[in-house]
């Protein structure tokens, strides 16, 4: 490679031979089959038998052995360690290969979320160089830190001057890359759709790929996410939105499609919301072909994919994805459940039952606003990390946080009776919990808002993020994008946090029952592909939008509103899981109905024995979520109860 060193050229060959997929709860090692040898041959196939190596009880955690929503991986295969973005628990974790079971090692942030020196908010991707500094991809504080080894706080070489498109910032850090003979850094920034070159000492970067507007073209990109750098400083891109990899040359004007590019899709020629690239010694790409679940390999120059990795006895279900290149073994998370943002979906077995008599969790004591009581409690979601419900308890205008096993509730939000105060809601009908900020985002419906209130502290009033709009449902993606129904307007709509005008995906065609319309949008849901899926109340069906769709499709009822197994009756919220099973409320024939994919029909889980009190009952159930053991909870309206059926 004309101008490279020799020695730096043969440590970057030597450095990644690896595959690497790195999620919530499980990282498993795969072994080269030409382990013995400095650098696997083209022809290196990979076992599919996995080795936990860190988190092997599936268990979020904040101790040595734990991890809380990985994201970014990176291995040091010359000493052995690997150093993960331990997301969700703002910091960054070494751990020793060759001891494996010893735990981690806090190599950068460990000191809560924040913008101190020694913290860090929400990393997603680290990089560590041949001196063992640590990069980090800090990316709610809009900055790179670099942690020296052994350091107690980092330093800021990138960014830090707030979220934003100027030069001296930084939207959102997907990926980084070090080029060591330079000390060069490469930045992703997915939400300016660029990638951006900083030189040491500089206080600004330079665009290097795209055009910071996101498309489709040649010299743009949307959404990107991983990078791979090489010696000659050709940069190769994981183009997530456009499922594509994009190889762009040193001083090019437009990239140049290396892998994909064909449409979103399971075919060999095709890729579906990649997450990561790596390129071998040979000019082969790999490909973190996240929504496929597997790892692609593709030759230079073709067309469609050589070989993947879409088998093992470690089922590859994950959000997210990183992949890096070592000279011995390649390293996959896997888990029992898939991490969507805030929302953990369990893997649900196709043949699963549930008790048919509920246990009540939460509520139970007739009407009232009691700790201990609701009246009419609707939207439901389940923290797992701490085992809390949060309960959109409708008329009491206030939000219920209630852990598990406790007999009591407690108000994070409103409580002062109805009205429009920054301290009051009005009928909140929907919740969801943003982790990042530690906070809850309410629709407040007969306030015509949507509002956030801090779980810290249980402050006393919450801050407005929109107004001026009939919010009934509410959902985020792995993105941070705010998912809301608009009940007035019979569309859905996608938000960043500050955006007042959104972007319509599904409906905005007035009200009907056209494929491209809705009568009354209730509950969203939003899967790790981002399809929205919607409970179209009045029409009596749940419709699913793809993204980028026109229309949507019928996926459940649309045949009338009695209670047929093909039919719905005011449907409200809903839940997709693993596997693309449909669970809804089916409100007004009192039970809880699950349609398998392409189902023309749908099966009873819970309830469908007339409305009533009984445990074998529903009485109009509203809300209903699942833990990440596969348990159902079910909001049972009108006897202002909490039940749950557990998973047989």
């Amino acid at each position: 490679m004309a101008g490279a060193n020799n020695a730096e050229q043969q440590r970057m060959i030597d450095r990644i031979k690896c595959i690497t997929f790195c999620e919530a709860r499980d990282v498993a090692t795969i072994n080269c089959d030409h382990a013995n040898q400095n650098n696997c041959r083209e022809t290196t196939e990979w076992s599919t038998n996995g080795i936990p190596i860190v988190g092997s009880d599936k268990k979020f955690g904040y101790d040595a052995f734990h991890l809380g929503s990985p994201f970014g991986l990176f291995v040091d295969d010359e000493r052995g360690n690997i150093y993960v973005a331990d997301t969700h628990n703002h910091r960054v974790q070494k751990f020793n290969l060759k001891a494996i079971g010893s735990g981690g090692i806090t190599v950068a942030g460990g000191n809560g979320a924040g913008n101190g020196s020694n913290q860090l908010n929400m990393p997603w991707v680290v990089y560590v160089d041949k001196n063992e500094n640590v990069y980090v991809g800090d990316t709610d504080n809009s900055r790179i830190q670099m942690w020296a080894k052994g350091a107690t706080s980092g330093v800021t070489v990138a960014g830090g001057r707030g979220k934003g498109k100027n030069l001296n910032q930084i939207g959102a850090c997907q990926g980084i890359f070090v080029h060591e003979e330079t000390n060069t850094l490469f930045i992703s920034d997915f939400y300016n759709d660029r990638i951006v070159k900083w030189i040491p000492e500089k206080d600004e970067g330079v665009i290097v790929a795209g055009t910071e507007v996101g498309g489709s073209s040649a010299n743009q990109l949307s959404g990107p996410r991983g990078i791979f750098i090489d010696q000659c400083e050709t940069i190769y891109i994981a183009d997530l939105w456009n499922s594509r990899i994009q190889k762009w040359e040193k001083g090019a004007t437009e990239g140049i499609t290396v892998a994909g590019g064909n449409g979103k899709g399971s075919a060999t020629n095709q890729l579906y919301d990649p997450w990561d690239v790596e390129v071998d010694q040979y000019g082969n790409v790999y490909v973190a072909d996240t929504s496929n679940n597997r790892i692609m390999k593709w030759a230079p120059g073709a067309t469609s994919v050589i070989n993947s990795t879409t088998t093992s006895t470690i089922p590859i279900t994950t959000a997210s994805a990183a992949i890096i290149l070592t000279t011995s073994a390649a390293i996959i998370s896997t888990t029992s459940a898939t991490t969507i943002q805030q929302l953990v979906i369990p893997n649900i077995p196709v043949n699963a039952r549930w008790a048919q008599q509920g246990v009540t969790v939460a509520g139970g004591h007739q009407s009232g606003n009691a700790t201990n009581q609701f009246f009419y409690p609707k939207g439901l979601f389940i923290d797992d990390d701490d085992q809390t419900m949060i309960i959109a308890d409708t008329l009491n205008h206030r939000i219920i946080q209630w852990k598990t096993g406790d007999v009591n509730g407690q108000v994070a939000a409103g409580g002062h009776g109805r009205g429009n105060r920054l301290d009051q809601l009005s009928w909140p009908i929907a919740v969801v919990i943003d982790k990042d900020t530690d906070s809850i985002i309410i629709c407040d419906d007969n306030n015509q808002r949507v509002v956030r209130w801090s779980r810290r502290n249980y402050t006393s009033q919450g801050e407005i993020l929109l107004d001026n709009i009939n919010c009934f449902g509410l959902a985020m993606d792995n993105q941070k994008y705010v998912y809301i129904s608009d009940t007035r307007n019979h569309e859905v709509r996608r938000y960043r946090i500050g955006d007042k005008n959104g972007t319509l995906v599904a409906g905005g065609h007035g009200e009907g029952n056209g494929l491209n319309q809705f009568n009354g949008p209730t509950y969203i849901f939003i899967d790790q592909q981002h399809t929205v899926y919607v409970t179209d109340r009045n029409n009596h069906r749940v419709m699913k939008w793809d993204k980028y769709a026109t229309e949507g499709i019928v996926v459940a009822g649309g045949q009338g509103k009695v209670n047929a197994l093909t039919q719905l009756s005011f449907p409200y919220q809903l839940f997709v899981d693993t596997l693309g099973t449909l669970y809804v409320a089916d409100s007004a024939n009192h039970r809880v109905m699950r349609w398998f994919k392409d189902a023309k029909q749908g099966t009873v889980i819970a309830g469908g024995n007339g409305p009533g009190e009984r445990v074998h009952q529903l009485h109009y159930p509203y809300g209903l979520f699942f833990d990440r053991h596969g348990n159902l909870y079910v909001t049972d309206s009108e006897n202002h109860r909490i039940q749950r059926f557990s998973i047989a």
